[in-house]
């Protein structure tokens, strides 16, 4: 494909596919885990005691001489020394121990600008070992341009040469297949870890914008005709914790109720039953290990059956409205609130705001945050009257306004309130 005719790969995107691996396969894949988490540590000890070195030249009063060493080019000429040092490491793939150190360059970096005020967000804190007990092992991988798909196998990039060199993979890659033929896709990096009891591949990479019939037109119609036009009219989703999510429209015409999944709070007697067990085991047992196992699993369903209702509703608003106002929610309050903590975690709010946030760039969706001191709940969405019932309490789920007389639902009411905030604000500049 010619320079010139080549598009703008401007959009973010990870592929993730769950992997089939021989006996074989996963052992060289808790090796390379293993050696990762072996490089990390060893690098971020050197890191430890240079630091140490310093704060004695410090208090002896002499001129500090010892060299910090923690970029990208220090850390990377440090595991050349540990390769040669370890001749098992020196078999293993050099760009695990490479991006290994890449990653503490990155944790290093972002705790010095943390500690400056140069980093935006929550402090960063100073890096920490990585333990083998965590539930998420990984390692990377360089040279994504050695990335091969075949049907429903996968070549991985620098383990050619290796029993990983190709792994077959659940779920069908013909998108990305075609993406990356059609020169729409480039991918960055690989990554393979180990979470949720399954081992996973992650393709991240620079996709193409979606064609421009994809942002002004929705994906499909609810009635199985054409795609229709998106709708123009605003929609304000309400989030909540008896009901995931609440949406409807300006004109106060209500659009879609998801009472969400509560994955949660269905599983807590299976996870009750889990725990018991764990607390009866030996650790270090194999009782131990089959018991976590089982625990790990729970977990898991409460993820994938949270996260596939959160793809559904994030992707369904952003393809059918051209523009759809959220509340900013103080979700960390939430969750330290021993009432609410339960639902506010089963219902993910953060997580959906996040999904909101990425798919709306991606359909050319204007997401407008609403701030969180406006009291959607409790203003009057009638026309005309637009009162504030300040005595409102928190379990009330439906209202009567003081004012105008009119029955409100507590939900409806607010995504009504929050639909209309663009045009107030419009208003209120003009």
């Amino acid at each position: 494909m010619p320079a010139g005719d080549r598009p703008l790969l401007d959009r973010e995107v990870a592929f993730r596919f769950a992997l089939d691996l021989t006996s074989e396969q996963e052992h060289l894949a808790w090796q390379l885990v293993g050696s990762r988490r072996f490089v990390y540590n060893r690098l971020l000890d050197g890191v430890h005691d240079r630091m140490t070195a310093r704060v004695w030249e410090a208090e002896l009063g002499a001129e500090p001489w010892t060299p910090w060493g923690w970029g990208k080019l220090d850390l990377i000429r440090q595991v050349r020394a540990l390769r040669a040092a370890h001749p098992w490491l020196a078999a293993q793939p050099w760009d695990v121990a490479e991006c290994a150190a890449v990653d503490l360059a990155t944790a290093l970096k972002n705790y010095s600008e943390s500690r400056r005020g140069q980093r935006k967000g929550r402090p960063v804190g100073f890096p920490k070992r990585k333990s083998r007990k965590t539930l998420r092992q990984s390692f990377r991988l360089r040279h994504p341009g050695q990335l091969r798909i075949e049907g429903h196998a996968v070549t991985l990039p620098g383990l050619a040469r290796t029993v990983l060199g190709l792994v077959k993979v659940y779920g069908p890659t013909r998108k990305l297949r075609r993406l990356i033929a059609g020169g729409r896709f480039r991918p960055v990096s690989v990554t393979v870890s180990y979470e949720h009891h399954r081992w996973w591949v992650a393709i991240a990479g620079e996709a193409a914008a979606f064609h421009p019939a994809r942002r002004t037109h929705a994906r499909r119609s609810d009635s199985g005709g054409q795609r229709p036009a998106k709708s123009a009219v605003p929609v304000g989703v309400d989030l909540g914790v008896r009901t995931l999510a609440t949406a409807a429209d300006a004109d106060g015409v209500p659009v879609n109720v998801w009472e969400g999944v509560k994955s949660l709070r269905v599983a807590q007697r299976k996870l009750r039953r889990a725990n018991k067990a764990l607390a009866r085991t030996k650790p270090g047992s194999q009782g131990r290990r089959r018991v976590v196992d089982k625990l790990r699993r729970v977990h898991a369903r409460v993820y994938g059956l949270r996260s596939d209702l959160l793809h559904q509703v994030s992707a369904w608003l952003v393809d059918h409205h051209h523009t759809v106002v959220v509340e900013d929610l103080n979700v960390a309050g939430m969750l330290a609130d021993r009432r609410l903590a339960l639902g506010a975690a089963d219902q993910a709010m953060a997580t959906f705001r996040q999904l909101l946030t990425y798919k709306a760039a991606w359909y050319g969706t204007d997401l407008v945050t609403v701030d969180r001191f406006y009291p959607s709940s409790k203003t009057c969405s009638t026309p005309g009257c637009g009162h504030v019932h300040a005595a409102l309490g928190r379990g009330e789920t439906h209202w009567r306004c003081p004012a105008c007389g009119i029955r409100h639902d507590r939900d409806h009411n607010a995504a009504v309130n929050l639909a209309r905030w663009p045009a107030r604000n419009q208003t209120k500049a003009a």
